[in-house]
């Protein structure tokens, strides 16, 4: 019965995620107007930005025991948002200049394939923690010094993932629901006992594998469903044409608009 139910969910969540597709904006630089400011990030920090296009907006810093990526936009500003990514295990076993060889968000920000409003931060967990949650106190000072250092809204803090980022997305929400103004996890994975009544006051938008002959992706929408009964912020994108094998090419599809979506929910 619970497998004829998930088939029908995914046949409403399939016409839904189409029609949001259809109406995305494409273009999110004219989410704010806010005063142009000069980022003032550079205690422990170096830069590197390289000369190719846009590539001049991701800037390459080291804060404790972070190294991370930067993205800026054009009209940096007060105020601005802040978006949080968390790579995968494969993306960021490369390094942190790896990370701009590899197909993905980093990878798209670097060759200047993405304009959006926002600053976005790319930590590397390498040579930090073994996992994201494990690693949620650095986190959160780097995001606490990130945010100071460029002005950035601290009620828009929104933290998405994918892979093994997106496990890290979970397990942060489930351990700091308040602390972040929205969710999307990218794939991944959820504790066997997970607990959907931690989620209950989150924003989340789930992105999962369409296919439900998957244990993972049946795993995943089984508990987002009871996580949709105690919370009506929740809303899932069905990807028919993705699996955790290109999940990262995600944040560089256009016709998905993910970080647009996040940023207006």
């Amino acid at each position: 019965m619970k497998k004829i139910f998930l088939l029908l969910l995914f046949a409403a969540v399939l016409a839904i995620s189409a029609f949001s597709l259809n109406s995305c904006i494409k273009d999110a630089s004219n989410f704010d107007d806010t005063e142009e400011t000069q980022s003032t990030d550079t205690e422990n920090s170096t830069e590197d930005k390289p000369n190719n296009g846009g590539a001049s907006n991701l800037s390459k810093h080291k804060y404790g025991e972070f190294e991370y990526w930067l993205y800026s936009p054009d009209a940096a500003g007060h105020n601005l948002p802040l978006i949080v990514y968390l790579h995968d295990e494969s993306d960021g076993g490369s390094g942190i200049d790896g990370m701009t060889q590899k197909e993905g968000l980093t990878k798209t920000l670097y060759e200047g394939g993405l304009n959006i409003n926002a600053y976005i931060l790319i930590p590397n967990l390498t040579g930090v923690e073994k996992s994201w949650n494990q690693a949620r106190s650095q986190l959160q000072e780097l995001i606490s010094h990130v945010s100071s250092a460029n002005s950035t809204d601290p009620s828009r803090v929104y933290l998405t993932g994918v892979g093994m980022g997106a496990t890290g997305v979970y397990e942060i929400a489930m351990a700091m629901p308040n602390s972040f103004a929205a969710f999307a996890p990218v794939g991944g994975r959820v504790a066997e006992n997970a607990d959907p009544e931690k989620l209950k006051d989150v924003k989340l938008l789930v992105y999962a594998d369409a296919d439900i002959e998957n244990p993972e992706a049946a795993a995943i929408m089984d508990f987002i469903f009871e996580v949709g009964r105690i919370n009506d912020r929740t809303e899932i994108f069905a990807l028919e044409n993705y699996d955790s094998a290109n999940y990262i090419t995600l944040y560089s599809d256009m016709e998905y608009c993910l970080l647009e979506t996040l940023l207006g929910y």
